[in-house]
C-alpha cells in the first residue's frame, strides 16, 4: 500500500492527474492514504468551484461590455431614448433632452411621463401603458407629446418593456417629426 501511495503522488506530481489509491482502513496507512483521497476530493472541489468562478466572471464581463455598446449606442442616437419607471424617468439620452427642449439629460430624470402627454391623449396613453404592461406589443405609433414649455409636437414612437435596475419600465424611442409634417401639409 504504501508503494501504491508513494507511485500515486508520484504520478501525480508527474502529470497533474488526481488518481486514488485504494485504502486499506483498519490501520495507519490506510488512514494516511484515506486523507490523501480527501485532499484530492477537495482539491477537485476546489477546480471546480474556480471553473465555475471563473465561467461567471466571464460572463459579468461580456455582460459589461454589451451593457457598455448598448449605452453608446443609445448615447448616439439621433432618436430620443426614454426609460420610465411607474411613470417616472429614469433615463434619458442626449438627443431626448434636445427634443424636449432640456438643457440636459439629467433635467428630464424624475419627470413624470403624463406631464409630457397632452390631455387630449393622456387616456389613450394609459391605456396603451397598462396593454403593454399585459404584454401586448404596441408597435411604432404617431402621437403627440408636449415639451418642457408645453408646445405640442407630433413624435413617432416604439414602446418595448424592459426590467430597469431591477423593476419592470417601459423603454421609449421617440422621432420629432415635425418637419415631416410640416411637409405633408406643403404637398
Amino acid at each position: 500500500p504504501l508503494k501504491q501511495l508513494i507511485g500515486a503522488i508520484r504520478h501525480s506530481a508527474e502529470t497533474g492527474e488526481k488518481t486514488p489509491v485504494q485504502i486499506q482502513p483498519h490501520d495507519e496507512l490506510g488512514t494516511v492514504i484515506g486523507a490523501y483521497n480527501d485532499m484530492l476530493l477537495r482539491e477537485a472541489e476546489r477546480e471546480k468551484a474556480l471553473a465555475r468562478s471563473n465561467r461567471l466572471l466571464e460572463a459579468s464581463e461580456d455582460l459589461r461590455q454589451s451593457e457598455e455598446r448598448y449605452r453608446r449606442l443609445v448615447d448616439v442616437s439621433p432618436d430620443g431614448v426614454i426609460v420610465h419607471t411607474g411613470g417616472r424617468i429614469v433615463f434619458a439620452n442626449a438627443s431626448l433632452a434636445q427634443i424636449f427642449g432640456a438643457t440636459s439629460p439629467d433635467q428630464m430624470i424624475g419627470v413624470m411621463m403624463d406631464s409630457l402627454v397632452p390631455p387630449s391623449e393622456l387616456a389613450q396613453v394609459r391605456d396603451r401603458r397598462n396593454n403593454l404592461a399585459n404584454g401586448a406589443d404596441i408597435g411604432l405609433r404617431e402621437t403627440s407629446l408636449l415639451r418642457l414649455d408645453g408646445t405640442e409636437f407630433p413624435v413617432e414612437r416604439a414602446v418595448a418593456r424592459i426590467h430597469w435596475e431591477g423593476e419592470p419600465s417601459n423603454l421609449l424611442v421617440i422621432r420629432d417629426i415635425t418637419e415631416r409634417k410640416a411637409t405633408e401639409l406643403e404637398l
